[in-house]
């Protein structure tokens, strides 16, 4: 048959009119409503039969629909109406109806159609939440597919038979009057059929408020996602074929919530968050709509179903092929459900698929496009790049035999990653790098991993409690990170009494170069504050990956098509015109609409860019709140991999640093090819440690990490490097940085602030703004990890813990890792021209240490949101926590628990079925620690669409509550029950010193007061008034008569502002609330309730007491500024019941059960007054208690104990307050006691007691009396003993009943008064040592015993620590002329070196020298002839001691010894000599004739002891002297000889042996200069002895102009 029938229905025997060819589904908005055409359907055409005209029709009943001659679309019973009449139409959609004939035949259990009808309802019940009615049967089975024509000149919608299935491939392929079993068209002209008229009115908005059922999708894509939801709850039909639910008859909630796998489907593409969890970028629920969807489509806000089902089609779509682009042609197909709603669904697909791609959910990544995603995204764009490479700090290396990342190279999270995206896009290989990672020791050690475990959670509690400095409101000044780590860290040693080993105090360090590998910086530069900032937004979770090409496979890529140019560096961008003048540093010019700066931060904070006009300076300041970190790297290529044997495989291990200084240097070790050939390991130097390689060569920075990894691997030989790589991003003129950190004093808005556009032209993106796109960008980080997350625990930021074990799911780990590398480039298409996106994530996390009063959450609420969705909110706790646990229940026994942040006090069960009771429990939760409970429960009752909501506190049943009232508090609420009435008007104080935010709470504490009371117009009246400068009623007695309407008003009363004129106000209501004509009923007890905030401007008695007088009785309220006094003389008495004063508007609420309670009994009195009962206990006659005895008085508590009343009295109700307390405390006891014992009092305050007797009606007058507690017990006997340099310890005698003790010391100064450090002992220690003096010091201890919150008074001893022990007896030996021994006693056993300075008597310079607890020392390099002073101090950890000084002088240099010649011939002879001293540096040698002639000079080096001085005359006697250069320049005097050459002789050759004796001869001594004049001089010396022939005397000028001249004498 057909499957494009024209028509909805079938015509037997009948020519079909007009009408029928729209489908007899006529009247509405359409084409098809015209009056014209209902004129033809009632006036029968000539031929047909007469009974036609005859026949009956009825209407579709349901409102606003307008087909007026229904059609039946099941034609399932032999007896449908078709279009005829029916005693009852079914309304689906406008367009589509059952008659009531074929309802019966598959509701009704005769019926053949009841069997078919019964099994789908099987499969709906356990696969689906959501009624299995016989609207939603015939809607997911008996209606007819629709299906549009592919034919590109067609397009037109047609109607398939009712058993023709639509599958996608039909959907696709479809063309107009197709045959099933044939792919060819019935005629070439059945595309001209025209189309049926209902297509056009599925179009209309109000088609869709008519629809009764939400279209529910078959075979969706989406299907092997969303296995552990309800198929209905996400827009599926649950009757879907059992092949796509996982096997086994379980229900949704019981299938495990855990992400399905998908065959060949990349398990990094999660778009769906599973049930119960949360935290992951880029991935949304697919039962609820998101804030940004309801604002683009609020008109799924209702029923949010229809939206769900496409946008879960469209991201699963995506998910299973992102190789090519997603288009509505795709996705159409895929969307199967019967009925016309197909027509509607495939037009919303084309809105949802533009969001999508708005939105950056699909379609991104390297695609090739062939035209515009975003009409309005066309751009001609220009890149203009400084440098002769694109990706900027991104940029590999491949010199090495394998990829190398100079910045950025590993992916962290890879789930839903767009660089996991681009690498399935482009096919690029990603190496999951392991969880295992060693920690090794300089000696070749790998460190014991419960060691390792146990110093990782030291250092996370150490960060958790900076956390909490940071949370602690009363602080507002930021600190430097390592500056509050250290400060942590020393009270955290001196509260324990740890004592850490030295090798894990460099696990510790170990640790803190990943927190400044994290941050880019050294600590002492990084906020405190802010160092975490983004670390509540959800992140990339899952595996961490290598990318083995590199990132710039990815570049390159995505950089074709680009016009990028290179080497063009911009130097000026000015924007003070309509569009941007970009000027490079050539003088090129580009002229735009918009520009999109990239720099790095470093170069905007140098000013590389000049704008004009400058950057606002907002945005300048955020520039340098930040700070331009840098890390660097250095890459090794080797023979062999001789770290296999130790590492077994590991993708990288860890170094451990042998002290602080080298923390950070060559930390973490990665192995780039762990299972290639390739032999290439790359590290990284972080923090302080750059210092070190700052003026080092390459080479040298190579030789320096060579020999970190022989002290790693000493047990084997370790080769040198092939080949190495040095980053130097530091010296980079591009770049200047790696990656930005928050500096002391920052915030991280400053990255929202950076990403702000500049007048809609001015652009910024990178790595400077990353925040501005926390949670669409993808982590590019490098990995270094600890232990424990090598087993496998990994914790991304905001979220809850990702475990490969099965740990508890409170218990944390913190991965402090990630270079923060940038990875900013440009995705673009090339059609599109450029998309930004900037990739960058930091993972930190948290663990909490466990503190004690948790803070409990306040004020339970609940809103059903839809039909399966309930929403729970709550008020924040006040006081520090982390997050929240929410356990919700039903009656069936069903449990789930929630972790939610602390920014989100709210949540949404999903699933939510009205007919179950919903129990909920939610705790606040620090660490470890948990607040005490908020309980609620919640039940729907009835069903449908109209549903009152019910809640409750645990515990507490109230029949009488208001079934709207969801509201539950964290104590049970006060309920008046007594059946008298009263008119009570509030008068609300409405000045601007309240302020608008106070109002809220004060309409908060209206809303519980009104609550309290049974209120109706035959119950009690409520009005209000409220007043500043004038007073205004807002609403009078008789203005509302529910409880609903009441609360409704006080939720929407505005807020006044003004003065303060009280007394006003009180004459104001008594003159216009309290009258007939306002709603004041005679004979009824009548309430003023006045709430102010400070002292009136005018008087108030007299008012007051005109209203007194009246018969009104008047409770006064007095908030934060409020006037005592004032408030006493309006209120009636007793004050202790009628007045009340808080502190803040904030603890309102704490005064609301006792004033209900108060207003209720006195209401309960005048009423019985007003009404003449004068039984023998009446209120003004009853007998009170008398004979008020206080005893056992101590200082936390005392016992009150009273006479007892005559008459039933019922309960005793004590009151007590004392003059600092805002509220009055009570106690009630039973009737038969006639004491109690007051407890948790304030110590050394005196109580106002108060006793009335209740009886069965009323209460007696007062029993009153005082008393005053004693002071707490302090400590005795306070003793300071055992007193060394850097310690003492306290003792003392206990108090009685403390809970504990409190020590502060600090020591005594001058001028301002030091840090006080405190240390808190429980009550069974009474000594304590405390640790950390300063040496030589008086301390001030103080010791107060604890009560509680209270302290007691103070004990206080003074003592002064003993001096550091100074080194002894210096003894000083062995000196010559450039050196001598130092020797001393040692001064004691915790002695940690010493600290040697010496200096010349007559210079400035310093000399020091720190040696380990030695005893000797020989100082070299001395100066000659060089008095030296010499300090010795002796080091401790506390600081150095006094230091032992000498002094000492050097002796005059040597002379060379021995000085001889030899192998004398004709014209040369040899000199030698001995060594003069070891630090000769040169000798100088000379000679000249002995009777006058040229001297001759050379310097020879101190390795030669012997030289042959050639050129020489023969038989001639040389004069040869020699000295001896040392290296601090100094001279030694000269030696000489002379020798005489031999003749030359020309006979015949003889032998002779001629010994030559060289006379040493010496040097003169002591010459001086003196009685100098203009023209002559004396010059004197020693007189060396008697073998001294004479003596030559040799002057020049210095001036050169004369020549030397010589005198012998």
């Amino acid at each position: 048959m057909l499957a494009d029938s024209v028509g909805s229905g079938r015509c037997r025997g009948r020519k079909r009119s007009a009408a029928a060819v729209g489908g007899l589904d006529t009247g509405g908005r359409g084409r098809s409503s015209t009056p014209a055409a209902q004129t033809r359907r009632k006036v029968p055409e000539p031929g047909e039969d007469d009974d036609q005209s005859e026949k009956k029709f009825r209407k579709c009943e349901k409102s606003g629909c307008p087909a007026t001659y229904p059609m039946c679309f099941a034609s399932a019973s032999e007896r449908c109406a078709r279009n005829g009449y029916t005693s009852r139409w079914y309304h689906l959609s406008c367009g589509e109806h059952f008659c009531n004939e074929c309802f019966d035949h598959y509701y009704r259990s005769h019926k053949d159609g009841y069997e078919t009808f019964s099994s789908w309802k099987q499969v709906w019940t356990s696969n689906g939440k959501s009624e299995p009615s016989l609207k939603a049967f015939m809607a997911d089975q008996e209606l007819p597919y629709w299906v549009h024509c592919t034919k590109a000149d067609c397009g037109k919608w047609r109607q398939l038979s009712k058993d023709t299935h639509l599958s996608a491939a039909l959907a696709s392929s479809y063309r107009c009057g197709m045959k099933f079993n044939s792919s060819k068209a019935e005629g070439s002209d059945a595309c001209s059929q025209p189309e049926d008229l209902r297509v056009a009115g599925v179009t209309d908005s109000w088609w869709l408020s008519m629809l009764i059922l939400p279209p529910l999708f078959k075979d969706s894509p989406a299907t092997p996602f969303l296995s552990c939801y309800y198929p209905d709850c996400v827009g599926m039909s649950p009757s879907a074929s059992p092949s796509n639910h996982p096997p086994g008859n379980q229900r949704p909630e019981q299938r495990r919530a855990a992400q399905p796998h998908i065959p060949g489907l990349s398990p990094y593409f999660q778009p769906f968050y599973q049930p119960n969890e949360c935290g992951k970028a880029l991935c949304v629920r697919p039962d609820m709509m998101e804030l940004d969807e309801l604002y683009e489509f609020p008109e799924f806000s209702r029923d949010p179903t229809m939206y769900l089902a496409l946008r879960n089609l469209v991201l699963a779509a995506w998910s299973r092929d992102c190789k090519e682009v997603l288009t509505l042609q795709k996705c159409a197909p895929h969307v199967i459900v019967r009925g016309l709603v197909r027509v509607r669904c495939v037009q919303e697909l084309d809105r949802v698929l533009y969001f999508m791609n708005r939105k950056g959910l699909i379609n991104t990544g390297a695609l090739q496009i062939k035209w515009p995603l975003l009409p309005e995204s066309q751009h001609n764009v220009v890149v203009l790049e400084a440098r002769e490479r694109i990706g900027g700090r991104v940029w590999d290396d491949a010199s090495l035999g394998v990829t190398v990342g100079c910045g950025a190279q590993i992916v962290n999270g890879c789930v839903n990653n767009p660089i996991a995206l681009m690498c399935e896009q482009l096919g690029l290989q990603m190496h999951t790098l392991g969880v295992r990672c060693e920690l090794i020791q300089e000696g070749g050690r790998v460190t014991d991993t419960a060691l390792d475990k146990r110093m990782d959670f030291h250092f996370n509690a150490v960060l958790d409690a900076v956390s909490d400095w940071r949370k602690d409101k009363s602080q507002s000044q930021d600190a430097p990170l390592g500056e509050k780590i250290q400060e942590v860290y020393k009270t955290f040693l001196q509260e324990s009494g740890i004592q850490f080993t030295d090798l894990e105090e460099k696990v510790l360090h170990f640790h803190l170069s990943n927190l400044e590998y994290a941050c880019g910086s050294t600590l002492d530069q990084v906020s405190a504050c802010s160092w975490d900032h983004n670390e509540c937004f959800a992140q990339f979770s899952g595996d961490h990956t290598l990318l083995a090409d590199g990132y710039s496979s990815v570049l390159h890529k995505l950089a074709q098509g680009l016009d990028i140019r290179l080497n063009t560096a911009v130097q000026h961008v000015d924007y003070s015109g309509e569009g941007v003048t970009v000027t490079s540093r050539c003088g090129s010019r580009w002229n735009a609409q918009k520009v999109l700066v990239t720099v790095p931060l470093a170069l905007l904070q140098k000013s590389i860019i000049g704008f004009s006009p400058p950057l606002p300076d907002r945005k300048l300041k955020a520039i340098h709140s930040l700070g331009a970190g840098v890390i660097e790297k250095v890459a090794l290529q080797f023979p062999t991999r001789f770290w296999d044997s130790k590492i077994q495989g590991a993708d990288y291990f860890g170094h451990i640093p042998p002290c602080p200084e080298k923390r950070g240097l060559f930390s973490v070790f990665y192995d780039m090819c762990p299972q290639g050939d390739e032999c290439v390991l790359m590290t990284v130097v972080t923090g302080e440690a750059l210092s070190l390689l700052r003026d080092l060569q390459d080479s040298q920075v190579v030789d320096l990490c060579m020999s970190v990894l022989r002290e790693l691997f000493q047990e084997q030989e370790v080769p040198d490097p092939l080949r190495f790589l040095v980053t130097r991003w530091s010296r980079d003129p591009w770049a200047q940085m790696s990656y930005s950190f928050v500096k002391t004093g920052g915030s991280g808005e400053a990255y929202d602030i950076i990403a702000e556009d500049v007048q809609g032209k001015l652009f910024f993106a990178g790595e400077m703004c990353c925040d501005a796109e926390r949670e669409s960008g993808p982590s590019e980080t490098f990995l270094s990890v600890s232990a424990n997350q090598r087993r496998g625990r990994v914790q991304l930021k905001g979220t809850r813990s990702l475990s490969a074990a099965e740990d508890p799911p409170l218990r944390c780990t913190r991965l402090f890792s990630s270079e923060l590398a940038l990875l900013c480039f440009y995705v673009v298409t090339a059609a599109e021209r450029m998309q930004v996106r900037v990739l960058l994530v930091l993972i930190l996390t948290s663990v909490l240490i466990t503190r004690a009063q948790v803070p409990m959450p306040r004020r339970l609420r609940f809103k059903e949101l839809s039909s399966n969705t309930l929403g729970v909110t709550w008020k924040e706790p006040k006081g520090a926590f982390d997050s929240y646990r929410l356990l919700y229940s039903t009656d069936s026994g069903d449990e789930r628990e929630l972790i939610l942040s602390r920014s989100e006090p709210k949540a949404v069960i999903a699933g939510f079925d009205r007919r179950k009771e919903y129990s909920v429990k939610i705790t606040a939760v620090r660490g470890a620690a948990q607040s005490k409970a908020l309980l609620g429960r919640f039940t729907g009752w009835g069903s449908g669409s109209e549903v009152s909501d019910v809640s409750e506190p645990l515990g507490q049943q109230d029949t009488s509550a208001d079934p709207q009232d969801n509201e539950i508090r964290e104590v049970d609420v006060f309920t008046c029950r007594t059946p008298a009435v009263a008119d009570i008007v509030i008068l609300v104080d409405g000045s601007w010193s309240i302020g608008r935010i106070n109002f809220r709470l004060v309409r908060m504490f209206l809303e519980s007061l009104v609550r309290a009371f049974a209120v109706g117009s035959e119950h009690t009246r409520v009005g209000l008034a409220q007043y500043s400068g004038d007073p205004r009623i807002e609403w009078h007695l008789n203005t509302h008569s529910t409880k609903e309407a009441v609360i409704d008003a006080v939720k929407t009363l505005p807020y006044k502002g003004g003065n303060t004129l009280t007394g006003l106000a009180l004459t104001y209501i008594l003159e216009n609330s309290f009258k007939a004509e306002s709603g004041s009923r005679p004979d009824v007890p009548k309430i003023g309730i006045l709430i102010t905030d400070g002292k009136s401007q005018d008087d108030v008695l007299s008012p007051a007491q005109r209203l007194r007088d009246a018969g009104i009785e008047l409770f006064a309220i007095g908030v934060k500024n409020a006037d005592e006094n004032e408030l006493r003389a309006i209120a009636s008495p007793p004050e202790e019941t009628h007045m009340y004063n808080v502190a803040d508007f904030s603890v309102m609420s704490s005064i609301v059960e006792g004033l209900t309670r108060s207003v209720c009994e006195r209401v309960s009195e005048l009423s019985r007054e007003i009404s003449g009962e004068t039984d023998s206990y009446s209120t003004r006659s009853l007998d009170a208690p008398s004979n008020l005895v206080t005893s056992e008085v101590m200082a936390r508590s005392f016992r009150v104990s009273w006479t007892h009343a005559a008459g039933p009295v019922e309960k005793y109700r004590v009151v007590y307050y004392s003059s600092s307390e805002s509220r009055p405390e009570e106690v009630v006891v039973n009737g038969d006691d006639n004491s109690v014992v007051l407890r948790y009092l304030n110590s050394l305050t005196e109580y106002q007691i108060t006793v009335f007797a209740i009886y069965s009606n009323a209460a007696s007058e007062a029993l009153r009396g005082s008393e005053t507690t004693l002071a707490l017990p302090t400590v005795s006997n306070l003793e300071l003993h055992d007193i060394t340099h850097s310690s003492m310890r306290a003792r003392w005698r206990e108090a009685e009943g403390a809970s504990g003790y409190m020590i502060l010391y600090a020591p005594l100064t001058e001028g301002d008064p030091a840090d006080e450090k405190e240390v808190k002992v429980s009550d069974s220690v009474t000594q304590v040592e405390l640790e950390g003096l300063t040496p030589a010091t008086e301390y001030t201890v103080t010791v107060y015993a604890l009560y509680g919150e209270e302290a007691s008074d103070p004990m206080t001893a003074q003592e002064t620590t003993l001096r550091l022990t100074p080194a002894r007896n210096l003894r000083i030996s062995d000196v010559s002329h450039s050196s001598a021994k130092l020797s001393w006693d040692a001064a004691s056993r915790k002695v940690k070196g010493y600290r040697i300075v010496y200096v010349k008597t007559d210079a400035v310079e310093t000399n020091k020298v720190e040696v380990g607890p030695v005893t000797t020392l020989l100082l070299r390099n001395l100066t000659s002839l060089t008095e030296y002073t010499v300090a010795i101090f002796a080091l401790y950890d506390e600081g150095q001691a006094e230091p032992l000084t000498d002094s000492f002088t050097t002796s005059e240099v040597p002379l060379p010894l021995n000085l001889r010649s030899s192998d004398v011939s004709t014209d040369s002879f040899r000199v030698m000599w001995q060594d003069a001293a070891s630090d000769v540096s040169f000798y100088r040698l000379t000679w000249r004739p002995a009777a006058g002639g040229e001297t001759k000079e050379v310097l020879i080096n101190d390795n030669s002891n012997w030289f042959v001085i050639t050129g020489l005359k023969p038989l001639t006697e040389y004069e040869v002297s020699l000295s001896a250069i040392y290296r601090d320049e100094s001279e030694s005097d000269l030696v000489e000889i002379s020798e005489t050459t031999v003749a030359r002789t020309t006979t015949v050759v003889t032998t002779t042996v001629r010994t030559t004796t060289a006379v040493q001869r010496l040097a003169i001594r002591n010459l001086q200069l003196s009685d100098m004049t203009t023209f002559s001089m004396r010059v004197s010396w020693d007189l060396l002895g008697p073998n001294v022939r004479q003596y030559r005397v040799s002057y020049i000028s210095t001036r050169g102009d004369r020549a030397e001249q010589t005198v012998s004498v």
